[in-house]
């Protein structure tokens, strides 16, 4: 885990090719399965690739509830980058997936900034980030890697 004044990101690898992990993190429809926190997710605009342009998210992380408007940018199964587009309680938040192939699958590294309409500490912050990334990640591969049914 990496934190800079600006952003924190992580990464992990899973034993999977580049375009299997890209499928599962296009799949909104599964996330309410693999990322805790996303109780409701639901495309509102596809875009020209077959991908979601934007996505509607309805978050429940203990006290925290929003709902959340994602625009996407897709770049093959190399990376995929969102921003916010509204939100009750979050101002901005910046998020990307980078893939890279390696020998053991995918090297997946999750890069992501977010700052509330509340003031909070930025070590507060960087740590409701770190949290975020890593459940997401963790998710993400014990996903990916299911047996399928």
């Amino acid at each position: 885990m990496v934190t800079t004044e600006e952003q924190t990101r992580s990464s992990i690898t899973i034993a999977a090719a580049p375009a299997v992990v890209m499928a599962a993190i296009a799949d909104f429809e599964s996330y309410p399965r693999w990322a805790a926190e996303i109780i409701h997710s639901e495309i509102l605009e596809p875009g020209t690739d077959g991908r979601a342009h934007r996505v509607r998210m309805h978050i429940d992380a203990a006290a925290i509830r929003d709902e959340q408007v994602l625009r996407y940018r897709w770049d093959g199964d190399r990376s995929v980058q969102w921003t916010l587009e509204s939100s009750r309680i979050l101002h901005s938040l910046d998020g990307s997936y980078t893939l890279t192939a390696t020998d053991a699958g995918t090297l997946v590294t999750y890069r992501l900034t977010l700052v509330l309409k509340v003031k909070v500490l930025g070590v507060l912050r960087r740590q409701a980030e770190r949290i975020i990334i890593e459940r997401a990640l963790a998710g993400l591969a014990r996903h990916v890697m299911a047996p399928a049914s």
